[in-house]
C-alpha cells in the first residue's frame, strides 16, 4: 500500500495535477469553490469520470446559452452555522449573509427547475439544496440589507425605539436652550453639545469648570476644554441610558431567536454551502473547458476501454494497424522536449478535466502549448500512473537506469487492472539494444495485463510493435517546418 501511494503521488507530480487544480481554483468566485477545486481527487472508476464529464459538459452548454448559472460571490458561512449550532448568538451581519446565501440557493433552484431536461446531472448535484423560505423570511423581516436590525423587527422593538428617540429629542431641545442661555455664554468653549460615554455633555472652559455643577466625562487634548454633564441633565441622561439598554436587550433577544432558527437548520445550511461550492467548482471547470472545446461524455463516445469490449471511434486517418487492434487516438506531439506535455494532456482528458490552451511549461519545455480536440476520446480508466524520463536519485544510490527499473517494478506490482500508464521514453540510459529489448518486453507485458498505455520512444523496435502485435498502433507525427512548431489543432 505504501509503495502504491508513493507511485500515485509521483504520478500526480509528473502530471502537474496540483497546477491544474490551482488553475481551476483561480476561476472560482468563492472560497468554498476554490477549496473544492484544490481538493479534487483523480477519478478512480468509469462511473466517477463519466459523471464528472457530464457535469462539466452540461455546465458548458448552460454557460454557452447566454443565460448561465446565477451563481455570484458568496461568503463561507460554515463557522457561522457551527457557532449557532453550539448556542452562540449570531451578529446581525451574519444573519444578513445567511439571507444572501439562501436567496442565491433559491435563484439556482428556480434556474435548474426550468432546465431540468437540459441539465439532469447538474440538477442531481443541486438536489440537496434547500432554500429554507421560512428562515429567509424571518431574517429578512428582522435584518436589512446593510446588516442592521430593522425597527419593525418586533412591535416591542419599535415601541422601545420610539421611546428612546423621544427622550433624545427632549434632551437635545434642553441642550439647545442651554447653549442660548446667558448663563452659559461665557462658560462655553464653543457653541455645541457632544456625547461622551453615550451621555450628553457641554464643552466648558477649563478655568470656569467650577461654575458648572455636574459630572466631568472628558478633557480635550489641549487641556483647554472639559466636557461636563450639567446636573440638570443627569436624570434625563439616565432615562436615555435605560431606554437604550432596553433596546439592546430586545435586539439581543431577536438575534438569539434568529440564531436558534439557524441552528435548527444547521445541517441543511452546511449541505447548501457545500453544494454551492461544488457548483462553483463545476462552473470553473466549464470556464477552463471552453477555450479548448475539449468535452465529450464517455457515454456518448461508446465503450472505449479494452475491458468494455469495443474500440474507440475513429478520429480521422490513422496509421495502419492489425485487425482487431485497439486504435489510439490521433495525437499530434508537441515540439522536442515537450512529449510530457502531450502525455499530461491525455491524462487530464481521461479524468474529466478539460485543458486550457494556456502554455504548460515543465522542465525542458518552454512555451509549448498542449490542447485537445473535441470528439477524440479514449477510455475512462481506474488509475493513472506515469513516469518521467529521468528518475535518477543520488540519495538512494540510483542511476537513471536503476531508477527506471525501480519505477517499472513498482508499476507492475501496484497497478491494478484497467490502469492508464503514461511512459516517456521507457527504459533509457543503458545500451540501446538492451534498452529496446527491455522496453519491448515491458510494453507487451502491460498490454497483456489489460493496461492502456501511451508511450513516447526513439526505439525503432517499439515502433514496429504496431505491425507485429495486436492492440498496438503508432500515433502520427507532424512538424511545421515554416514555423518550427508542432501543429496543434
Amino acid at each position: 500500500m505504501k509503495s502504491r501511494d508513493a507511485l500515485l503521488t509521483k504520478a500526480r507530480q509528473v502530471l502537474e495535477w496540483d497546477a491544474v487544480l490551482e488553475a481551476l481554483a483561480g476561476r472560482t468566485v468563492s472560497a468554498l469553490g476554490a477549496e473544492w477545486s484544490r481538493s479534487l481527487p483523480l477519478a478512480e472508476t468509469l462511473e466517477e469520470a463519466s459523471t464528472s464529464l457530464r457535469e462539466t459538459a452540461e455546465m458548458v452548454a448552460l454557460e454557452a446559452s447566454g443565460e448561465g448559472l446565477p451563481l455570484t460571490t458568496f461568503p463561507d458561512l460554515r463557522l457561522v452555522v457551527e457557532r449557532s449550532a453550539k448556542g452562540a448568538p449570531l451578529l446581525a451581519v451574519d444573519c444578513r449573509d445567511l439571507a444572501i446565501v439562501l436567496g442565491l440557493v433559491s435563484d439556482i433552484l428556480r434556474y435548474l427547475q426550468r432546465r431540468r431536461d437540459e441539465a439532469p446531472t447538474l440538477s442531481a448535484v443541486a438536489a440537496d439544496l434547500d432554500d429554507l423560505p421560512h428562515l429567509k423570511c424571518a431574517i429578512d423581516r428582522c435584518v436589512d440589507h446593510e446588516g442592521n436590525i430593522r425597527e419593525s423587527a418586533t412591535p416591542e422593538l419599535r415601541d422601545l425605539l420610539h421611546h428612546a428617540n423621544a427622550l433624545k429629542q427632549k434632551i437635545r431641545a434642553k441642550l439647545e436652550a442651554m447653549l442660548g442661555s446667558p448663563r452659559f455664554a461665557d462658560l462655553l468653549q464653543e457653541q455645541y453639545f457632544a456625547q461622551r460615554e453615550n451621555r450628553y455633555v457641554l464643552p466648558i472652559k477649563v478655568e470656569r469648570k467650577s461654575e458648572v455643577p455636574g459630572i466631568v466625562h472628558d478633557m480635550s487634548a489641549s487641556g483647554a476644554t472639559v466636557f461636563i454633564e450639567p446636573r440638570e441633565l443627569v436624570d434625563l441622561n439616565n432615562q436615555i441610558k435605560e431606554a437604550d439598554l432596553a433596546v439592546d436587550r430586545e435586539v439581543h433577544r431577536i438575534l438569539q431567536d434568529l440564531s436558534q432558527q439557524v441552528a435548527a437548520h444547521a445541517d441543511a445550511l452546511k449541505t447548501g454551502l457545500e453544494v454551492l461550492g461544488h457548483l462553483d467548482c463545476l462552473r470553473a471547470k466549464a470556464s477552463l473547458a471552453r477555450p479548448a472545446q475539449s468535452l465529450r461524455s464517455a457515454g456518448e463516445r461508446g465503450r472505449t476501454h479494452p475491458a468494455q469490449g469495443g474500440p474507440p471511434p475513429a478520429a480521422g486517418p490513422e496509421p495502419p494497424a492489425r485487425a482487431g487492434a485497439r486504435r489510439p487516438e490521433r495525437s499530434r506531439p508537441v515540439r522536442s522536449g515537450s512529449r510530457v506535455d502531450h502525455l499530461r494532456t491525455q491524462h487530464r482528458r481521461q479524468d474529466g478535466h478539460a485543458e486550457d490552451r494556456r502554455p504548460v511549461r515543465p522542465h525542458g519545455a518552454r512555451g509549448a502549448t498542449a490542447s485537445v480536440r473535441a470528439g477524440i476520446g479514449h477510455g475512462i480508466l481506474l488509475r493513472s500512473l506515469c513516469r518521467h524520463r529521468d528518475a535518477q536519485d543520488l540519495t538512494k544510490d540510483l542511476s537513471s537506469f536503476s531508477a527506471h527499473m525501480t519505477d517499472m517494478i513498482a508499476l507492475l506490482r501496484e497497478a491494478g487492472s484497467g490502469a492508464l500508464v503514461l511512459l516517456d521514453e521507457p527504459v533509457t540510459s543503458t545500451d540501446p539494444a538492451e534498452g529496446a529489448a527491455l522496453a519491448h518486453a515491458l510494453l507487451v507485458h502491460l498490454a497483456e495485463r489489460g493496461f492502456t498505455v501511451v508511450a513516447t520512444t526513439h526505439y525503432n523496435a517499439l515502433k514496429a510493435l504496431a505491425q507485429s502485435h495486436p492492440g498496438f498502433a503508432n500515433a502520427s507525427v507532424e512538424f511545421n517546418i515554416a514555423t518550427l512548431a508542432p501543429p496543434i489543432d
